[in-house]
């Protein structure tokens, strides 16, 4: 028990500590909580107005308080000896979160289609990669004070840092909340429930004090028994990884390995999403756990230690094979070049790995942190290749398919092919979000807008165009024309507008008692109608049989929009009391590699008639 109490007075007086020693990282916090405990006492709502500014507060302090951890332990690593090394670090902290605060709300804006002023994308992640570069600086610089053994040792120390003060944090919320709900349960029930975000800012607040006084002082002269104490891994974090993570991973490995294969006998045949989510985890997580399992020396861990660098360029070879796949289909937007610079990172790593083994771990983080830069500076980062990209993308098909005449856009009378609409339509949409002003100028504004790129191009936006082998891909989308229905017969409307994410239900009463009707969708998007009266069920009714007629006529190999008459596009189903008309305004039916059907149903209304 005394241990206990020990550790804990440890922890808080480290806490308490940090207020002295990261000075410059606390006084950011404290304005990051300011300004979350601005937005509650305002109004989360009413706040709009000020979001750019309270952003911008928020992420150019996030950057200051990283930025001064990193500052603070260089100065104790390698100036410990110069008293003027600790105010300069401070100062440089503060310093770099006003600077980012300047730019940020200056020349970080984007005005949105409400008109509010938001912080672009572009500056976020510029601020994120911000951010990012000092964590990694950080441990670097930990991993070269003198008592610290390795790079390794300062990732652990991090990690039992983050996790340590996470767990307090959990608890004093946990906590706090359970005697402010007791107090609004027992004493005065008329609370209002905003106090539980106060609590939360406060209690992130201390977290972040836990989190900085958990680190001793990294001078030379200072701490050796701390540092050697809290750089010690213990058993539990050996059997984590020994005897659940790794052999995960190594599973993985095993699978990744056999798509390889499947790559060399049939081509990728996986959705470029799925793929790049699956291989980036197995990179950054395998990476992860081998420095976290650099001192440990079980058979298992050296295996996966000498195993995943090699297995591991084996893997990225063939996902290069798919990343130059997909560039070829769509051109380069975020995601891929994301996932190339994720994939010239493990490369990059892997080498660094097989070649220098455990002491790879410094090189390694320095790579991170110059991709990082790169993936958001002008000119080379993601923003403007992509975005050049796929403006000369779109320039070549639209000058291919005679749509671009003296630097305009001109509607074309005849058909253009329906994998170059898709195209078309893949490219401006990517080009509008971009959020980038230096558009060519035959691109308008809004061009995204459905009526303006079809007036503009002569042809709907099309979508789920899957380039590639013949048979991949197939869709149908049915179109109701446009004129007048015939409802006469049924004398009620009901108010609701079921699509593929919700299911929705409506009630009224009629002669024969009260009815129900309850529209339900699978997981494809397929409905389900159940109708009751009186709580009993008299109809129920799946459309596939109502689809499958459907694609009797119109099958999916057409590959097009189609306008049919009101009869093909409604159902009526009906007992001895009710009929019920479903009229739909759009129908679409997709199916990749014949294996799964996809539907997406608008319905334009939903008319009752009750029997006599």
């Amino acid at each position: 028990m005394d241990n206990l109490r020990f550790t804990i007075e440890k922890i808080f007086k480290g806490a308490g500590r940090s207020f002295s020693r990261f000075p410059a990282a606390i006084l950011s916090a404290i304005i990051i909580s300011i300004t979350a405990i601005v937005r509650i006492r305002v109004g989360w709502e009413a706040v709009d107005s000020y979001s750019l500014l309270l952003n911008s507060l928020q992420i150019s302090f996030l950057l200051g308080a990283v930025f001064s951890m990193a500052a603070v332990a260089l100065a104790e690593v390698r100036y410990s000896k110069q008293k003027s090394s600790f105010l300069i670090a401070n100062i440089s902290g503060l310093v770099v979160a006003i600077i980012t605060f300047l730019l940020v709300y200056f020349y970080g804006r984007i005005v949105g289609i409400d008109g509010v002023s938001q912080v672009s994308d572009i500056a976020m992640a510029r601020v994120s990669s911000g951010v990012f570069i000092s964590i990694v600086a950080f441990i670097y610089i930990v991993s070269k004070a003198k008592w610290v053994d390795s790079f390794s040792d300062a990732f652990f120390i991090t990690h039992r840092a983050f996790i340590i003060s996470a767990i307090y944090g959990f608890v004093i919320m946990i906590g706090t909340s359970g005697v402010v709900g007791a107090f609004q349960a027992l004493v005065y029930r008329a609370l209002n429930p905003s106090i539980y975000e106060y609590i939360g800012v406060i209690v992130g607040f201390l977290t972040y004090t836990i989190f900085l006084g958990y680190f001793p002082s990294f001078k030379p002269i200072e701490n050796k028994e701390e540092v050697e104490r809290i750089e010690e891994q213990p058993r539990f974090i050996y059997v984590l990884f020994e005897y659940i993570l790794v052999p995960i991973l190594m599973a993985l490995t095993v699978v990744l390995l056999i798509w390889s294969l499947r790559v060399v006998l049939k081509g990728v045949d996986v959705s470029f999403n799925q793929l790049s989510g699956i291989a980036s985890s197995y990179v950054i997580i395998g990476i992860w756990i081998h420095i976290m399992v650099a001192n440990h020396h079980s058979k298992l861990a050296e295996f996966y230690k000498r195993a995943y660098p090699f297995a591991g360029i084996l893997i990225l070879i063939f996902e290069a094979w798919a990343l130059f796949e997909q560039i070829n289909k769509f051109g380069l937007k975020t995601a891929e070049y994301s996932f190339l610079m994720i994939w010239i990172f493990a490369m990059i790593s892997v080498l660094l790995l097989i070649v220098l083994k455990d002491k790879s771990y410094r090189k390694i983080a320095i790579a991170a942190m110059v991709l990082a830069a790169i993936y958001v500076l002008p000119i080379v980062g993601y923003r403007d290749i992509t975005f050049n990209s796929q403006v000369n993308r779109l320039e070549d098909i639209l000058n291919d398919q005679g749509l671009l005449v003296d630097n305009k856009i001109q509607a074309k009378d005849g058909e253009i092919e329906y994998k170059k609409r898709g195209e078309i339509t893949n490219s401006v949409d990517f080009i509008w979000s971009s959020q980038k002003k230096n558009t060519p100028a035959w691109f308008k504004g809004n061009l995204n807008d459905e009526e303006v790129f079809r007036d503009t191009f002569g042809f709907e936006k099309t979508y789920g165009v899957y380039d590639g082998n013949e048979g991949e891909y197939f869709s149908t989308n049915l179109n109701l024309k446009e004129g007048p229905i015939d409802i006469s017969g049924y004398n009620l409307s009901l108010n609701i507008r079921p699509n593929e994410q919700n299911d929705t239900a409506d009630k009224f009463e009629g002669k024969a008692g009260s009815y129900e009707i309850n529209i339900t969708n699978e997981s494809t998007g397929l409905p389900t109608v159940l109708v009751k009266l009186n709580g009993e069920e008299i109809i129920e009714e799946n459309l596939s049989q109502y689809i499958e007629e459907l694609l009797l006529k119109y099958p999916l190999e057409e590959r097009e929009q189609i306008e049919l008459p009101f009869e093909d596009m409604s159902k009526v189903l009906e007992d001895e009391n009710i009929a019920i008309l479903l009229v739909f305004s759009n129908i679409n039916i997709n199916d990749q590699n014949k294996n799964k059907k996809e539907y997406y149903l608008d319905f334009q209304g939903i008319y009752v008639r009750e029997k006599e």
